[in-house]
């Protein structure tokens, strides 16, 4: 999967993904019987997109070789629970490896 080649794009796929997250918190919220299992972890989680985004927009970001500290929430969600996982782990990507050189 191809990684964002500018912070704009990143910036765009990191909102896409709290944008997700928001979605599936309010479903989950609604539909307690069958989703009850995401309210656990959608909160955090929630909580980690927002201050990555956070941070991105100020310009106080920094790409590095580790996983974000979001993805310990993600890895230990089925794709039931997160059906978007695959977005999380292009981010995360991008956030390893740094920007697509065009």
């Amino acid at each position: 999967m191809k990684r964002p080649n500018t912070i704009e794009a990143y910036i765009y796929l990191v909102q896409s993904a709290l944008d997700d997250v928001i979605d599936l918190k309010m479903s989950a919220e609604y539909d307690m019987e069958d989703m009850g299992e995401v309210v656990s972890f959608v909160g955090d989680l929630e909580s980690e997109v927002n201050k990555l985004l956070s941070e991105l927009k100020s310009g106080n970001y920094k790409f590095a070789d580790e996983d974000l500290s979001l993805m310990s929430i993600v890895n230990a969600q089925n794709e039931f629970m997160l059906p978007f996982k695959s977005l999380f782990r292009r981010i995360n990507d991008t956030h390893r490896k740094g920007l697509e050189s065009i």
